[in-house]
């Protein structure tokens, strides 16, 4: 599902509802649009009003569809690192490496592995940021363990952050190739916060 009001930024939720802490990446989503529907409400411009939403499957030919031209693509996802479940980490590609190894994604391909691919295809975003949450169960099952659900504001409060800092771009810069900006916390670009 895609909720397109012309936007030059993409929030794209990966994850299965079906597979419990899988679906991290939808939870974030419904919640931000959520607050997106409450913005449009607003009659002053907002930077929630340029933002493109995709409830994703985690496909890497997919997720270079879905953020392809974008100026800024934010990805929410559980990602298996062997972090204490709940656990949120940022990463910027460009800035540093994005997880690629097996068993990084709770999918068959990462986000990683999408995009060395769109690097090859010339497809990638002008840039992209990646919200992880590291899952406790990729089992069956439609709920989320505490501990992960505990963690969806952490994760929503760093989707919002890179909203906030993604420079405004005219469409013509959006499609030029990627320059990192200055990082999203510091001079490190990841944010680890562990649960309580």
């Amino acid at each position: 599902m895609v909720i397109e009001p012309d936007g030059d930024v993409v929030v794209i939720g990966v994850g299965n509802r079906y597979r419990s802490d899988d679906g991290i990446g939808h939870r974030v989503l419904d919640e931000l649009a959520a607050e997106l529907l409450v913005a449009e409400s607003h009659p002053q411009p907002s930077r929630l009003t340029r933002v493109r939403l995709c409830w994703s499957d985690g496909e890497a030919a997919r997720l270079i569809e879905e953020w392809r031209g974008a100026e800024l693509a934010v990805v929410v996802d559980a990602v298996v690192a062997g972090d204490e479940p709940g656990t949120v980490r940022l990463f910027e590609a460009g800035v540093e490496d994005l997880p690629v190894r097996p068993g990084t994604s709770s999918h068959a391909t990462g986000v990683g592995e999408a995009w060395a691919l769109a690097g090859a295809l010339d497809a990638r975003p002008g840039r992209l940021v990646v919200v992880g949450v590291e899952p406790a169960v990729l089992d069956d099952g439609t709920e989320l363990t505490p501990l992960v659900s505990a963690a969806v504001p952490c994760a929503l409060r760093l989707v919002r952050t890179a909203l906030a800092l993604a420079p405004t771009l005219t469409t013509a810069q959006a499609h030029q190739p990627a320059v990192p900006g200055p990082p999203l916390n510091g001079p490190t670009t990841r944010e680890v916060i562990q649960p309580p």
